[in-house]
């Protein structure tokens, strides 16, 4: 879970290869209500597992999973815009990719 620059809460989780399991509240700073969304881009949804959101040093909200199966799988990164309420594709090419050889995964080193 993470809170966008508005006051947003966006959720995501109990996902291991479905669709993508994702809600965000309807008003800032209020967690009373929680509306699903179906998609955040459109495409590489359907095989979501190991979802987390991060921020970047300039604060732009980045929602990434792996996308794909065990053993054929890459790293999706998707950027929110506060403005218009809708995500994008963070980068063109997946960063981490397994190349249908392997998994692909991302850890985090502290």
């Amino acid at each position: 879970m993470i809170v966008d620059e508005e006051g947003y809460f966006h959720v995501g989780g109990n996902m291991h290869l479905v669709t993508l399991n994702y809600r965000r509240t309807k008003r800032p700073y209020d967690a009373s209500e929680f509306e699903a969304i179906h998609q955040m881009t459109g495409t590489e949804e359907d095989q979501a597992i190991y979802p987390h959101f991060l921020k970047t040093k300039s604060g732009d909200l980045l929602f990434h999973y792996r996308y794909g199966i065990s053993g054929n799988g890459y790293e999706i990164y998707n950027k929110w815009n506060s403005k218009t309420k809708t995500w994008s594709r963070f980068l063109d090419n997946s960063l981490i990719d397994g190349l249908g050889l392997r998994n692909a995964y991302m850890t985090e080193s502290g």
